[in-house]
């Protein structure tokens, strides 16, 4: 059973808020993972509940509850009245989806402004690293930009982001349409330099404009992310590290990378655990982010050197990697249509 319609059974009132609110009602549902409500249940009541609870000790949420049949857990806000605590400071962010498919609250007049293509922004001067991290998510799940006039230069400020904090921030983007939306923002604001270094450094490492013609490495991991084809997480954050190893690179035979793909997958893993990703998801990102190049290879090479390659369960995902990783730069798409044409000839000689 859904967590928030438990807890209403239990006599607790309760609500989705936040993007849990927002996918419900602009029809997504890619935030399965991140669920997030707020309660009329007090800690106490929620350790009586049936089912297990944990406590994340951040900003977002008081608890973790998980029901007694195991299903999907939901992050929680332990709140006095509904009504009364405003679940964001960016207003679209306060609506609340009460138990059930499509039943909206609006007690905090954010209704009118669903639909508005500029984010609504209840701060003046200076918010929370937490405040720029819901800005940057709604940038990136929902059709929204920061306003033309009147949101100024904020300044952010206050404790980092937990770990788990930015592994969620950072898969809630990239479960959106927009990530890099998103990503600009976080760039822009600071919190970029004060919680990952690393892109960073990658803005400031720039290309040969012969073969990528939008400029430095930041820019285009920015501009892959613009061409998957559908909201995918797990693409997403490869084509985020794939270049990730071009700053600690050097030149040599006339490669101004040399070895960038090898780099790349050492700096990815050191990244993605100290934002305490599962062990399984740093696998899966190693091996796209070692072998992104290998793709633009394949027809040059006989095909015993190349069957570990086709016949790898992420080689499909690879190639979407590769077709997002090419159509951003110069060479234009033809790489990837001869890759397809070798991987489907592969597999239909495995077949026969």
């Amino acid at each position: 059973m859904d967590p928030v319609e438990c807890l209403a059974e239990a006599g607790h009132n309760s609500a989705y808020v936040l993007w849990s609110a927002l996918d419900g009602y602009f029809g997504s549902d890619s935030s399965s993972d991140y669920q997030i409500a707020c309660t009329e249940a007090t800690l106490p009541q929620l350790a009586g509940m049936p089912g297990a609870l944990e406590f994340p000790g951040s900003e977002w949420a008081d608890a973790i509850w998980y029901p007694a049949d195991r299903g999907r857990g939901v992050m929680l806000r332990c709140v006095d009245a509904l009504d009364v605590a405003p679940p964001s400071t960016v207003i679209q962010g306060r609506l609340l989806r009460m138990p059930g498919k499509a039943w909206y609250r609006d007690p905090f007049g954010c209704y009118p402004l669903l639909r508005n293509s500029q984010l609504s922004v209840d701060f003046e001067d200076e918010g929370s690293w937490l405040d720029a991290a819901e800005i940057a998510i709604y940038l990136s799940r929902y059709d929204y930009r920061l306003p033309e006039k009147g949101f100024g230069p904020k300044r952010f400020t206050g404790l980092k982001l937990l770990p788990g904090e930015q592994r969620m921030l950072l898969m809630l983007m990239l479960g959106g349409e927009h990530p890099d939306r998103g990503l600009r923002f976080l760039f822009d604001c600071g919190f970029i330099e004060e919680h990952w270094p690393l892109f960073l450094s990658m803005a400031r490492t720039h290309q040969s404009k012969d073969f990528h013609p939008e400029g430095n490495v930041w820019d285009h991991t920015l501009a892959t992310l613009v061409h998957r084809k559908k909201a995918d997480p797990e693409l997403g954050l490869a084509l985020l590290l794939h270049d990730c190893g071009k700053p600690s690179s050097h030149r040599s035979e006339g490669n101004q990378f040399h070895r960038h793909a090898q780099i790349g997958a050492a700096v990815a893993v050191r990244f993605l655990r100290s934002l305490e990703f599962d062990e399984e998801v740093i696998r899966r990102i190693r091996y796209l982010v070692a072998n992104h190049m290998v793709p633009s290879f394949l027809s040059a090479s006989p095909p015993p050197a190349i069957a570990e390659v086709l016949d790898h369960e992420l080689f499909p995902l690879l190639l979407e990697l590769f077709r997002c990783d090419i159509s951003s730069s110069f060479r234009g798409p033809e790489p990837y249509y001869q890759a397809c044409k070798l991987y489907r000839n592969w597999k239909r000689k495995r077949r026969v």
